[in-house]
């Protein structure tokens, strides 16, 4: 699997989103946000979440934004 964390936190932080990696043992996080597999990515806004669906690239994390 193509690592894309750099290019995702790069995309994060230029338009002011807060990134973060949840380590494999973090079992709260997993459970809260039904993590089943890595990579995952979750959008949270607000009291809002939702996975990410297909790619993780910066189109599908703006596409998740704009929807929420």
């Amino acid at each position: 699997k193509k690592n894309v964390h750099p290019k995702v936190k790069q995309f994060a932080e230029s338009k002011g989103y807060k990134y973060e990696i949840v380590p494999e043992n973090d079992s709260d996080k997993f459970s809260k946000y039904n993590i089943q597999y890595i990579p995952t990515c979750i959008i949270i806004k607000n009291d809002k979440h939702e996975k990410l669906s297909g790619e993780i690239s910066a189109q599908t994390i703006e596409n998740t934004i704009k929807s929420m």
